[in-house]
């Protein structure tokens, strides 16, 4: 009996002891982050592996942009871009060289809730509107107290809701937004989430929360 204890003593240990070799490789792709590139004005984020990335290069429409903090990228275009204008941004870190591109989305009209729309806090708030093309993403609100609640839905959606239940009972000034986004496609070694985010701002009317 001893002799067998001795024996199985190393082969739990090795059960507990994952290879080296079979642990996944980090992704080092770089995650460009759109926040939020539009018409005129330009701000990305980059990072790799949860990292800023710092000391970029990053050119949209040929412009140069200014990294003001770690990883944070802004700037501004010549002039304003029209709905169907090309967006291309062109990041240069390192060996690493990343394209993006998207054109900028169609004004989006908000149908409803329409100005003066009383709401229930705690109920969903519906919304519905309409577009003459399908951007990547629609992005829906409400904003109050300098904060908000937002949901987002697909090229195709033409209806949603955003939760009211967060809203404090004490809110008197709300108003409800859409935008619509071009996310964009990418060439090189770019995470697959990222997003150019070239935003196109819709109506945005003011709401009544009922007490």
């Amino acid at each position: 009996m001893r002799t067998a204890l001795i024996l199985l003593i190393p082969m739990v240990a090795g059960c507990g002891s994952p290879d080296p070799g079979t642990q996944p490789p980090a992704d080092n792709r770089i995650l460009v982050s759109g926040s939020d590139m539009g018409v005129l004005f330009q701000n990305i984020n980059l990072s790799r592996a949860g990292f800023p990335v710092t000391g970029a290069e990053i050119l949209v429409n040929g412009g140069l942009m200014v990294e003001g903090q770690a990883g944070r990228y802004s700037g501004q275009l010549p002039a304003p871009l029209a709905v169907g204008d090309t967006v291309e941004i062109e990041v240069r870190a390192g060996s690493d060289t990343i394209r993006g591109t998207t054109t900028v989305p169609a004004v989006p009209t908000l149908l409803t809730p329409t100005g003066g729309t009383m709401i229930q806090l705690g109920t969903p708030l519906g919304f519905t509107w309409a577009d003459v093309s399908n951007p990547d993403e629609f992005r829906i609100g409400i904003l109050y107290s300098g904060t908000g609640e937002v949901a987002s839905y697909g090229a195709s959606a033409r209806s949603g809701t955003v939760v009211t239940s967060r809203i404090p009972a004490t809110t008197t000034t709300m108003s409800a937004f859409i935008y619509a986004y071009g996310d964009g496609t990418f060439t090189g070694p770019a995470h697959p989430d990222s997003k150019m985010r070239v935003r196109q701002p819709g109506g945005t009317v003011g709401i009544v929360p009922l007490h």
